[in-house]
Formats: C-alpha cells, sequence, structure tokens
C-alpha cells in the first residue's frame, strides 16, 4: 500500500508513468519523487528509501535465473586447495628437517613451491610449454575437471601421498636427529 502510493506521487512529481517507476524502482529515489512520495506516504524519506531498497532487492532475487549451489563441487574444490597446501607445506617441512641449515632449508622450502607456482603461471601463457606441467605439483590441483565432474581423484590422491610420504619422511628425519639444547 506504502509503495503503491509512493510509486504514484513520485511518478507525478519526475513526470514519468507509473509502470515507469515499477520498472525501475531507482528513479524514485529522485530527490523531486522522493520527497513527493514522502510527503504523500507521510514516511521519512529515509525509511522510504530503505522500503525501495527492499522491493528492488526482491524484484532481483525474483528474477534470479543463477544456478543451484553444487555442494558437492565445493567440498572437492576445498579439498583439493587443502591436499595442494598441504603439498606445498610438506616440502618446506621436509626440507627444515632435512637441513641443519636454515638458508639450505628455505632454497628447498620456500624455492620448490614457488617455482612450482612460476611454472603453472608460465604453462597459462604459452600452449607450447604444456609439457612443463609434469614438473610442478600445482597442475596436479585440477579446477577445471572438479567443476565439470572429469577426473579429478588421481591427481588429487597423488597431491595426498607427495604430503603424507613427505610428512612421514620428515617425522623420521626429525626423531633421528640429535638436538643441541
Amino acid at each position: 500500500m506504502i509503495l503503491s502510493t509512493a510509486t504514484t506521487a513520485g511518478a507525478k512529481a519526475i513526470h514519468t508513468s507509473e509502470s515507469n517507476i515499477k520498472d525501475n524502482m531507482s528513479l524514485l529515489k529522485d530527490d523531486k519523487a522522493i520527497k513527493a512520495a514522502s510527503k504523500a506516504t507521510k514516511v521519512p524519506e529515509g525509511q522510504l528509501k530503505a522500503l525501495i531498497d527492499s522491493s528492488e532487492v526482491n524484484a532481483a532475487l525474483k528474477s534470479d535465473k543463477s544456478l543451484e549451489f553444487d555442494i558437492s563441487t565445493f567440498v572437492w574444490l576445498n579439498v583439493g586447495a587443502c591436499l595442494l597446501i598441504l603439498g606445498m607445506g610438506s616440502i618446506s617441512f621436509f626440507a627444515s628437517t632435512l637441513f641443519n641449515r636454515s638458508n639450505q632449508a628455505m632454497v628447498l622450502g620456500a624455492g620448490l613451491p614457488f617455482a612450482f607456482f612460476l611454472i603453472s603461471m608460465v604453462i597459462q601463457q604459452s600452449d607450447s610449454l604444456e609439457n612443463l606441467k609434469y614438473f610442478s605439483l600445482t597442475t596436479l590441483y585440477k579446477t577445471d575437471e572438479i567443476l565439470s565432474n572429469g577426473d579429478f581423484g588421481i591427481p588429487l590422491l597423488i597431491l595426498g601421498g607427495i604430503a603424507a610420504v613427505l610428512y612421514g619422511m620428515s617425522a623420521g628425519i626429525f626423531y633421528k636427529k640429535d638436538l643441541p639444547l
């Protein structure tokens, strides 16, 4: 009722049709239109603007024809990202347990994951360098395959296996180390 009265008063104030305002409610926010609508409905301009905003949001939600949220795809994307992070972290952890000096550990532990990201960026820039994908862990996280429900299970298992093996080896090395206290 309030919005209908506001639409009628606003349309008269800005010299347009009510159907034009109903199609584009933001026209009702015009200074002349909002003052006329506020006067006709006896609702303060601020509250009227909030009501108009709410009406626009409801109209947008009703007309939204987006895809349904796919929970399994979302879960697999997150599992893949987690395995990629664990794989990269396992390299860094392995390097830190393997070397006694921090500069050596940082070269391998930070350099190798950084190189993997650089390789994946280079692959995206040129199709002729597609064979570099075999030298990077980041190419095992296949988001396009996950989104299209393709074959992504084996690469994710490989990522998980790399992480498990490197963390296991790191634990073994760390256990055998004689740490000076």
